[in-house]
């Protein structure tokens, strides 16, 4: 069952679609994607709806019946003494925002009208900015220095400011008092300037405990293990290596709902495209590898995502696309890998019955490898593996009982979905699920439009954005937000804030050179070019002769100094000698030819070279230049 979640906010959108190139298969998309987007929000109003969202979320585990005062007021009493929540808002407020939630929106539908409109900011001129600029510069640093340096960087400032304008001094207050308001900054914010955002998210995010998921795609869990397996290049038939496995399953039916494979080491990228997987229709699956039997029917929106500590978790681009599509991230405690036991396992089993019976398999022990060498025995090529992988996963594991005999993946998520059917990606929420995935950028808008890995993408509409929109206070730029696809360089999409859309822009790129080009094939093609020009490049050889044209000026100079004369009209006696690249000779020698000779015989009290400099500059200066 698919839900119009966007149906109702972006009237009239799919109205003008054009043709453009999404992950890498040809579709008719539009060509703008009006809708608000969390990433234009400015961090203040990020944080205050993840801030409600989080309330949200602590109020209704402990809830018991309606969200009344006498229901919800306990809740916060009790949050807030054990420190969950930084300040305790009205059983009102919560309750409203808890009405205007929406888990399809996630976040972004927190957010207050307020909040989608630029603060002016206050102009009163006190000593706000001072504290600021004092705690942000000297206090809130990973260097954790003492808050008295912070107060005297205050105070010094002030001081300083009131000498430069004393009509308009400023009174700074005490140490004591700034200790005060610095103690009532959130501990959270204190602790992720000072010790970094993934420590204090560590200190501060709710760890729930692992409880059964009651419907599909409720709770699923991620994860990511190199292969025990060595695979061969499908052309040149060579080891190439192990490759990287993140997979997903899912809690309640424990079907493997996707996955993706490379040699890339875990990244952002490949939690992307493992989720995109997992989301989103399966049907040209059957249609590639017809030697499966089954269907996948795995798809649909992930409510919670549970993730380990790794750095590619923490990554802003994957908090702000779960943010954006509703996909609550859950983050298991470190070193209690039981918290996520389903993907801990898959991995035991797949390494177990399926990798282990391949001829390449490697060992994790380097003293089981003891007289066997993996590269030799290896003979999977990495095309036929990815099949082998389809057919294990959807005939063999989704169809298979588990060993308590208590329920088979597949008729799990049958029945799930027919209870609980979860929502569907299709069509236009397809194609923002696919935008919002893409990491996140901020850049700016230049005259040659926007550049990015030195690659420049620009068209007619973005130049006439950058025409009407002007940079705001304070700044001399436009920046904009710019999303783009890791596996495709050859566009980007570029939100407009003003008008609340999207826009895809394409590369300057006559030649078609970055059509499908990754970021990574990118960056190791210009690595290689790089290591090319050097091979070829003669640097002592420039050296040497650039150090020959320095001496030879030299040289030149002393000598010109020596004899040089002023005369008159001397670029047009080389005009009219011929002097140039092909024939390198001196106006001097022109002069000593038999016509100029005769004419000096006729002259013979004109001193100089030149016969007669006022004439001869006279009658070159009324000819034209031959053609």
């Amino acid at each position: 069952m698919s839900i119009e979640f966007f149906s109702d906010e972006f009237p009239g959108f799919q109205s003008g679609e054009a043709s453009a190139v999404v992950d890498g298969q040809y579709i008719n998309v539009p060509e703008r994607l009006s809708y608000i987007s969390f990433d234009s929000l400015s961090k203040s109003v990020q944080e205050e709806a993840y801030y409600k969202y989080k309330v949200i979320v602590l109020v209704k585990e402990h809830l018991q019946g309606g969200w009344t005062k006498k229901n919800i007021d306990p809740i916060l009493d009790s949050l807030f003494e054990q420190g969950h929540i930084e300040k305790k808002p009205s059983w009102r407020s919560v309750a409203r925002w808890h009405k205007n939630y929406d888990q399809v929106i996630g976040p972004k539908s927190l957010v207050s009208a307020k909040g989608l409109v630029k603060n002016p900011g206050n102009s009163k001129r006190d000593d706000a900015d001072f504290y600021k600029r004092a705690v942000e510069e000297k206090f809130l640093k990973r260097e954790r220095p003492h808050v008295s340096t912070a107060y005297y960087h205050y105070f010094n400032n002030i001081l300083l400011y009131n000498r430069a304008h004393p009509d308009n001094a400023i009174e700074p207050i005490t140490k004591s008092a700034f200790y005060k308001r610095v103690k009532k900054i959130s501990p959270y914010e204190v602790e992720v300037g000072r010790f970094g955002k993934a420590e204090a998210d560590k200190d501060y995010r709710v760890v729930n405990k692992f409880s059964a998921a009651e419907r599909v795609m409720e709770r699923v869990e991620i994860d990511h293990t190199p292969l025990d397996l060595i695979l061969l290049d499908d052309t040149l038939l060579i080891p190439i290596g192990r490759p990287y496995l993140t997979i997903l399953i899912d809690c309640h039916s424990r079907c493997i709902i996707g996955f993706y494979l490379s040699f890339q080491e875990p990244s952002y990228n490949s939690v992307r495209s493992a989720i995109m997987n997992a989301c989103l229709s399966k049907e040209d699956v059957t249609k590639n590898y017809p030697m499966i039997k089954k269907d996948w029917p795995c798809q649909g929106k992930i409510e919670t995502l549970v993730v380990d500590n790794g750095a590619e978790f923490w990554s802003k681009n994957l908090e702000f696309f779960c943010a954006s599509v509703g996909i609550n991230i859950e983050f298991n405690p470190v070193g209690k890998p039981w918290k996520k036991p389903l993907v801990e396992r898959l991995f035991s089993i797949y390494n177990s019955r399926f990798v282990k019976e391949i001829p390449g398999t490697t060992f994790s022990n380097a003293q089981q490898l003891a007289g066997y060498k993996p590269e030799k025995d290896a003979i999977l090529p990495f095309s036929y593996f990815i099949e082998l992988m389809h057919i294990w996963i959807i005939d063999i594991y989704n169809q298979s009982p588990d060993s308590r005999m208590t329920r088979i993946p597949a008729l799990s998520w049958e029945i799930g979905c027919k209870k609980y059917p979860p929502p569907l990606y299709s069509g236009f929420e397809e194609k923002i699920f696919k935008i919002e995935a893409f990491p996140t950028e901020l850049c700016t808008l230049r005259r040659g439009g926007i550049s990015i890995d030195r690659i420049d993408y620009t068209n007619e509409e973005l130049v006439e954005y950058r025409k009407i929109t002007p940079p705001p206070p304070g700044s001399k730029v436009v920046k904009v937000v710019v999303k783009r696809d890791p596996e495709d360089v050859s566009y980007i999409y570029v939100y407009l804030v003003e008008r609340k859309e999207y826009i895809r822009v394409p590369a300057v790129d006559p030649d078609r050179l970055y059509d499908g080009l990754s970021v990574f094939q990118l960056k190791v093609r210009r690595k290689l070019r790089r290591n090319f020009i050097n091979s070829k490049t003669d640097y002592v050889g420039i050296a040497e002769a650039e150090k020959l044209i320095d001496d030879r000026v030299s040289e030149i100079a002393e000598e010109v100094s020596a004899s040089k004369k002023k005369i008159k009209g001397t670029k047009k006696a080389a005009a009219y000698f011929g002097i140039s690249s092909e024939n390198p000779s001196s106006i001097v020698d022109g002069f000593t030819s038999r016509e100029i000779s005769d004419i000096e015989k006729e002259n013979k009290s004109h001193s100089g070279v030149n016969p007669n400099d006022e004439e001869w500059k006279r009658i070159s200066d009324d000819l034209e230049p031959y053609s």
